[in-house]
């Protein structure tokens, strides 16, 4: 059996399998390593790392909380240098047709025109 081919643009509207979202707007960024997903209230707690999607100014904001046992604490350098500690998660999310298991970091994406970033471990 082979798979359908398919093209991604510059930025793509993606579903996070977890959470029921709807549509998200994702940039797709081959120049980032590790995909990442806005995250706010962010906590470790008894070997689990909890968190909301988004933040209370986003539109996808729902207040759910998410948790996971299985997560890393990695250290992330930014295209501008700057270097942060960050929760890495894994997470299945739905690019067009595709399901794809991957990993992603927590992260402030506030200040981001995309709450998601889409990066090589992803599209690989």
């Amino acid at each position: 059996m082979t798979r359908e081919k398919i093209t991604i643009g510059r930025y793509e509207y993606i579903w996070i399998v977890l959470s029921g979202q709807k549509k998200i707007p994702a940039r797709i960024d081959t120049g980032a390593r590790t995909t990442a997903i806005w995250a706010s209230d962010i906590s470790e707690k008894d070997g689990k790392v909890f968190w909301k999607f988004f933040d209370r100014g986003s539109e996808f904001y729902t207040g759910e909380t998410f948790s996971t046992g299985h997560f890393e604490k990695r250290v992330v350098k930014s295209s501008t240098g700057h270097q942060q500690v960050r929760y890495l998660i894994p997470i299945i999310l739905q690019i067009k047709k595709r399901r794809v298991r991957t990993y992603a970091t927590l992260a402030d994406r506030s200040h981001a025109t995309f709450p998601i970033l889409i990066g090589r471990n992803t599209l690989n």
